[in-house]
């Protein structure tokens, strides 16, 4: 089989209205670029043979430089971004079988495969609203099951499995796998190569002949799976740079340098950024539904529709957290933000809030490991919040510790500990709430087992009548006193050298007062 790497803009512009940024000029506007220099892969090893009997997709190795006079200089690096605007890669990979986009694709044909990235592209485009050349193909296999293995061995944020999306779709659905990568902020180069080397891919032609005929052959006889990987590029808005001091005054007899050119302005309000509609892209490429992470989307500007008059609480049990630290540009993000991807980084304390893991770590009892989708505890900070959006009563902590147990203190916070976004009058309160509910010089927990902390009633809350008169807002004041925002978790202090404290997740059993959504934490 033939595997075919890269891809950047591709296409007509999309014709989405409000500006778009555009980082890097579209190469439709521009004659066939010289591809930079890249390895073969040829230099490399090829992949392992698959214990499977199907064949084994192959990458196309990536053109060699060529001195021909007739090829065009490689593209000028892309401008830079405006003032309060960052890029961010979102990495995608599909898996098509049977699929309408694919039926006219023969992976040994240059033709057809930029025809189908081409269509690919502008669907995607559609289907999420965005501009073509901000969807970049980095790969197109055919055939074979190495690749597939290979994605669902990555160290991925979601995947979703044919079993899982047969559970939810009808059974003539054609994408049988979706996987989301990563989200991550590019290097000054990132992208500009990625872009490069899609421009390069036009220059690979496809092996022919009869071997190429049998392949062909084979792989329509078989119906093979088509996999590709591409990468989203998303711009959200940072906080802009602080103004330059002012100049010292002049000395007698000296002169004023030329002025500098005015500070650009604040870029003007940027319309909402649209979701990744994953829906509706697997209805326009006929493949499949599948959704971004098991929440429901965030509520609508809409007024809610009134609370039943037993809604006073919703009993929970093992749910996450809503939020935790992310960084000095957005010191608390929740699970649903819109850019929650963006901030989540392996090893992260957003591990501990992340409701769309649908790669759990592995835990094994008493077998001590390391995973990226956990919390590592550093050697500079050995406490970390996890908030609630929403007042709650506990009755129990579960933490999960894959490796080198070492939580010496939980402490619970009062409703609310941080700014909620539904409850923008309300002041979030300082201090923690009582004494902590767990307290330890040496914990004693198995690797790949749980810290259980079971909170009394008198500190628990949770048989105590809820008024009808109340709120979130309001809390009566009986129930404030057991309300809790969030909780902190210290860990032992990290030794150099020593094996890092990981926390899996932390689980809370409870109840939610005053629930806002009671059907968000109805049982799966």
């Amino acid at each position: 089989m033939r595997g075919w790497r890269h891809a950047p803009p591709f296409g007509r512009p999309s014709s989405q209205p409000g500006p778009q940024p555009s980082p890097q000029p579209s190469p439709s506007s521009q004659p066939s670029p010289q591809p930079s220099p890249q390895p073969s892969p040829s230099s490399q090893p090829s992949p392992q043979p698959s214990p499977q009997p199907s064949p084994q997709p192959s990458p196309v190795p990536t053109p060699e430089p060529t001195t021909s006079p007739s090829a065009s200089p490689s593209p000028s690096p892309p401008p830079a971004l405006p003032p309060g605007l960052e890029v961010v890669l979102e990495e995608y990979t599909a898996k098509f079988v049977n699929a309408s986009i694919t039926a006219d694709l023969n992976i040994t044909s240059q033709e057809s495969v930029l025809t189908f990235i081409a269509l690919f592209k502008a669907t995607v485009a559609r289907a999420l609203g965005i501009d073509p050349k901000d969807i970049i193909v980095r790969a197109v296999y055919k055939g074979g099951q190495k690749a597939t293995r290979r994605l669902l061995l990555a160290k991925a944020e979601r995947v979703w499995t044919a079993r899982e999306l047969s559970s939810m779709l009808p059974s003539d659905t054609n994408m049988r796998l979706l996987v989301h990568v990563r989200s991550f902020t590019p290097g000054t180069t990132t992208l500009s190569t990625l872009r490069q080397r899609e421009l390069a891919l036009h220059e690979v032609l496809p092996g022919t002949g009869a071997g190429s005929s049998r392949r062909r052959l084979q792989q329509e006889e078989e119906a093979p799976a088509v996999l590709v990987d591409f990468t989203v590029v998303r711009y959200i808005e940072v906080p802009l740079p602080p103004s330059p001091p002012p100049s010292p005054p002049l000395s007698p007899g000296m002169q004023a340098p030329p002025s500098a050119p005015p500070t650009p302005l604040s870029p003007s309000p940027r319309p909402p950024r649209l979701p990744l509609n994953l829906d509706l892209l697997a209805s326009e490429l006929g493949a499949e539904k599948v959704f971004l992470a098991p929440s429901p989307s965030p509520s609508p500007p809409s007024p809610p529709p009134p609370r039943a008059r037993n809604a006073t609480f919703v009993n929970v049990t093992g749910i996450f957290g809503q939020g935790s630290v992310g960084n000095a540009i957005k010191p608390v993000v929740w699970y649903d933000d819109a850019d929650f991807r963006a901030y989540r980084v392996p090893r992260s304390p957003l591990n501990l809030v992340f409701w769309g893991k649908n790669v759990p770590c592995k835990v094994t009892p008493g077998v001590c490991s390391a995973c990226p989708r956990a919390w590592t505890a550093p050697n500079a900070s050995r406490s970390i919040p996890i908030f609630f959006r929403e007042p709650m009563q506990l009755d129990t902590i579960a933490i999960m510790q894959l490796q080198n147990p070492g939580v010496v203190s939980v402490q619970l916070l009062p409703w609310p500990a941080t700014a909620i976004p539904e409850l923008p009058a309300l002041q979030p309160r300082n201090g923690t709430l009582g004494e902590p509910v767990w307290s330890a010089t040496n914990d004693t927990t198995a690797c790949g087992s749980e810290l259980v902390i079971r909170l009394p009633s008198a500190r628990s809350g949770t048989r105590e009548a809820v008024p009808v008169r109340g709120s979130q807002g309001a809390l009566p004041p009986r129930l404030r006193r057991t309300a809790v925002g969030g909780i902190i978790i210290t860990v032992k202090e990290q030794q150099l050298g020593a094996l890092p404290t990981v926390i899996e997740g932390v689980r809370f059993s409870g109840r939610v007062l005053y629930p806002r959504n009671p059907s968000l934490y109805a049982p799966a």
